[in-house]
């Protein structure tokens, strides 16, 4: 959480340097976003191959 240390209210940041860490951390949520996206669509296909092939195999 130390990357987050511009959250704590005891920080020693200024204004500018506290709306940087801002910004980096709404980019850090973006990118987040955007993998768990990623990942659900990647299980998504690997469920539906999983049920194509289940229904192959056992009608």
């Amino acid at each position: 959480m130390s990357k987050y240390r511009f959250l704590d209210t005891e920080c020693s940041l200024n204004r500018e340097e506290i709306i940087y860490e801002y910004n980096r951390l709404i980019e850090d949520i973006w990118h987040l976003e955007h993998t768990v996206s990623e990942l659900q669509k990647d299980y998504d296909l690997m469920t539906e191959a999983y049920e194509d092939v289940s229904n192959e195999l056992y009608g």
